[in-house]
């Protein structure tokens, strides 16, 4: 008799549907259907930036200067105009030597920053 409280009658079990879902209500379908048309502005809103993210990586990739041909490896990008760039590195250069020739015993004057 034990074991009779824990099985469950077979008359109060709901039966199995392997089918589509059965809706009970006009209220269930409504809800349904505005569940459907936000997801589908939804999609249409993910659609769009997806494609202005696509336009604007095509561009960021268009002003990347190329790599050498067979060439992998990172790319820097400075935000200096080259030839401003060019005189800071040269600045650079002429201070090490300037120092170098310190350290030999060589006079010289110190080099000027030209910014």
């Amino acid at each position: 008799m034990g074991n009779r409280k824990n099985k469950k009658s077979r008359r109060h079990r709901r039966p199995h549907r392997t089918g589509p879902v059965h809706l009970r209500s006009l209220e269930a379908l409504e809800q349904l259907r505005d569940r459907v048309v936000a997801t589908a502005h939804e999609l249409a809103h993910l659609r769009e930036a997806q494609q202005l993210l696509r336009e604007q990586l095509s561009a960021l990739a268009a002003e990347m200067p190329a790599l050498p041909p067979g060439g992998s490896g990172t790319r820097i990008v400075f935000p200096e105009h080259p030839e401003v760039l060019r005189q800071k590195v040269q600045t650079f250069i002429e201070a090490v030597d300037y120092y170098l020739e310190q350290d030999l015993g060589t006079a010289g004057s110190p080099p000027t920053a030209s910014s």
